[in-house]
């Protein structure tokens, strides 16, 4: 009898009938402990300056502006001056307690004719980018011609952020840095002119990749401790 009931009671059973089942757990990630966020921030912070103040060490050469405030900062090995030799290399802009407020690449010509360049190509094994500048000045006097331009290098990441003639993505510049030969094309309006990197040069914008990096954030602590981002309260 108890045979002929659940049999009964299967055959009744609609084929598709839903199915209850018990949705797993969520787990619940641990609280952050603010406190140790800070300590691993605080230690991230003093690191980032440690390394920036030797990569200021490459930038030797001062020169101060009173009345402006501020110090311009150029590599030893240097022209002293714009129109003594061609040269594409870092110079860094500080307050006059030494905080950097910004890295320039400065790309400079200096010929017997002009070349109007408005852009320049850099060739480094298969890599090849070109960058375009805003306006480069251009000047001449006892026989020579200069032309330079400078482009602000900074830590792209936003596309938004980048402007064309007015700044050099770290990406692109980290490329000037490579141990192989770096070939520098300075576009003219006719004719073209290559420039082969010096080591000094490389070494003025590895320093200037370093000096150009955004400080270190509660983001960067988090990951440090191996929290997501996305699990981490905000400190009020």
């Amino acid at each position: 009898m108890l045979n002929l009931l659940l049999s009964f009671l299967v055959a009744c059973t609609p084929a598709d009938a839903p199915v209850t089942t018990t949705p797993p757990a969520v787990p619940v990630p641990p609280p952050v402990d603010d406190a140790k966020v800070n300590e691993v921030l605080a230690k991230l912070t003093a690191d980032d300056l440690a390394v920036k103040a030797e990569a200021l060490r490459e930038f030797p050469t001062v020169t101060v502006d009173e009345v402006k405030r501020w110090k311009s900062r150029s590599p030893k090995a240097a022209p002293k001056f714009i129109n003594t030799r061609t040269s594409v290399h870092a110079e860094v802009v500080t307050d006059m307690a030494d905080n950097v407020t910004a890295v320039l690449v400065q790309w400079g010509y200096v010929a017997d004719d002009w070349l109007f360049f408005e852009e320049a190509i850099i060739a480094t094994g298969d890599f090849r980018a070109t960058v375009t500048f805003n306006n480069p000045r251009r000047d001449n006097g006892s026989g020579k011609i200069w032309e330079y331009a400078n482009l602000v290098l900074k830590e792209v990441s936003d596309p938004a952020l980048f402007f064309p003639g007015l700044t050099l993505p770290a990406v692109t510049a980290e490329k000037m840095t490579a141990p192989a030969k770096v070939t520098i094309r300075f576009e003219g309006r006719e004719f073209y002119k290559d420039y082969e990197m010096k080591p000094w040069e490389k070494d003025s914008i590895k320093a200037g990749l370093v000096l150009a990096k955004e400080p270190p954030t509660r983001e960067d602590a988090l990951a440090a401790l191996s929290i997501p981002e996305s699990t981490a309260p905000t400190t009020p």
